[in-house]
């Protein structure tokens, strides 16, 4: 018999993005540590040809919450309905990323009551994607885009929160490192 799951986020008004709300950690977590299990995401892939026939309020909302490529986009199932971890705001001074399961992980231990980001470019590699950042870190790129993944990738740190999608994309497209395991 599974256990019941313990209580490890909480949605409350966001410190990056005012007016917006985030996701917090509601205990301290360890490094390496799911944050939110894939089960939660409950994502669905559909393709651009989708998207073109939506509205433009359906439209803002996939390309505010769901990652792309140049084949469609993931998305829950209905827009309307969606978990809390898909409030995960970006930072470009994340502490959230993705293992191989797609499940968020902590990228460093978190702290009780931080806020939990991640870097929206570990899983969008659709070329039109275009986003202004206003996460206030030091290393704020300002703008993030679908090719953020071409820097991304070159990083050792980075490379292993990337999502399996990301990493393939970066080796299909040439990447040429020493620490692609």
């Amino acid at each position: 018999m599974k256990t019941y799951p313990e209580v490890r986020i909480e949605i409350k008004p966001s410190n990056i993005l005012e007016g917006e709300v985030g996701v917090f950690s509601s205990r301290s977590i360890k490094k390496d540590s799911v944050v939110v299990d894939t089960d939660e995401l409950q994502c669905k892939h559909f393709p651009w040809s989708i998207f073109n026939k939506l509205d433009k309020v359906t439209q803002d909302k996939i390309y505010g919450y769901c990652p792309g490529n140049k084949k469609g986009f993931c998305a829950p199932p209905d827009l309307n309905y969606i978990s809390i971890a898909w409030h995960l705001n970006h930072s470009c001074s994340p502490n959230v990323g993705l293992d191989k399961d797609y499940n968020f992980v902590a990228m460093r231990a978190v702290s009780k009551g931080e806020e939990l980001c991640w870097d929206y470019a570990y899983d969008e590699t659709n070329p039109d994607f275009k986003m202004n950042c206003s996460c206030k870190s030091t290393n704020c790129r300002k703008v993030i885009t679908g090719n953020d993944w071409q820097f991304l990738a070159k990083s050792k740190r980075t490379w292993k929160y990337l999502s399996e999608a990301v990493k393939k994309h970066a080796l299909d497209n040439g990447l040429k490192t020493n620490h692609v395991i």
